[in-house]
């Protein structure tokens, strides 16, 4: 797909890195939707993961794989007598200009075979190493180094989503600039008038623009943006949700509620509980 294309170094970054590991009491079942893309393994036992795209059973070396904003529920299966199973896990995320997920770009398969997943186990390993480092240089480029090996492995595993060999050989010039400009302004004020003023198109293209490959006005892309921010604030800090919603440029803890749970069919605290219980095992901590 990329033959011909010739994209900066500056084009991609690594927007999430958060690797860990865990443990989840027999037939435990998670259901989450989230905002990056996961790669999970496990140790011991088995998962059995359903999504829109059907029911999958990982076991041994593979990986389950599922992209941002995939309705996923998650079984954890242990091995036959034992209370509870072990897992590994890495969130990424990969962004061209900082505005376009990758893996809105091409689509990941379910699961990996045991040969990816062997390779897969290697490098979430090392990066578990590293994160009980101090942190420093070195250790940053090791990181970002096993993150492009990764991101080159999955890539090799996915097929072109569709419309994405338009946007990376035509509208790749115009549409990164502008959804660039809208994350920069996450905490707002933002308004059309905005765009149209900074970019050489009509109010007509743009809205055609958005359409086309997020099926969403560019004001409601704005909002999607700044929830997916707030997603992950709330579970890696201990922020209070007013103080989120301030920082991302809702107008009040309400109207903030009102939109995450719209976006995300849970409220904030329940995001942050599930996290929380995820990360514990399935146990009330």
């Amino acid at each position: 797909m990329e033959d011909k294309l010739r994209l900066p170094d500056r084009a991609l970054q690594i927007q999430l890195l958060e690797v860990g590991s865990g443990t989840g009491l027999h037939n435990w079942l998670h259901e989450k939707t989230v905002p990056y893309t996961i790669i999970a393994q496990a140790v011991t036992g088995s998962y059995e993961v359903n999504s829109p795209g059907g029911s999958t059973r990982v076991t041994g070396d593979e990986a389950f794989l599922a992209a941002a904003d995939t309705p996923l529920a998650i079984r954890h299966l242990a091995e036959p007598g034992a209370p509870r199973m072990t897992f590994r896990y890495l969130h990424v995320q990969f962004y061209l200009y900082e505005a376009i997920d990758v893996f809105s770009l091409f689509a990941l398969p379910p699961k990996t075979d045991a040969a990816v997943g062997a390779w897969l186990a290697e490098w979430i390993g090392e990066l578990v190493r590293l994160a009980a480092e101090p942190p420093g240089i070195p250790v940053l480029t090791e990181r970002k180094a096993i993150a492009y090996r990764i991101l080159s492995t999955l890539l090799a595993i996915s097929s072109p989503a569709p419309g994405s060999k338009l946007l990376l050989h035509g509208d790749n010039e115009l549409l990164t600039p502008i959804a660039a400009f809208i994350r920069e302004r996450m905490a707002g004020p933002l308004a059309i008038a905005d765009m149209l003023e900074r970019f050489p198109i009509s109010r007509t293209a743009l809205f055609k623009l958005f359409h086309r490959y997020f099926a969403l006005t560019p004001m409601e892309y704005w909002k999607t943006v700044r929830l997916h921010e707030a997603y992950r604030r709330i579970c890696a800090t201990s922020d209070t949700f007013s103080s989120i919603a301030e920082r991302y440029g809702f107008a009040n803890l309400q109207h903030f509620s009102r939109e995450y749970k719209r976006q995300f069919q849970q409220t904030p605290g329940e995001t942050r509980k599930k996290n929380r219980l995820w990360l514990s095992g399935g146990e009330e901590s």
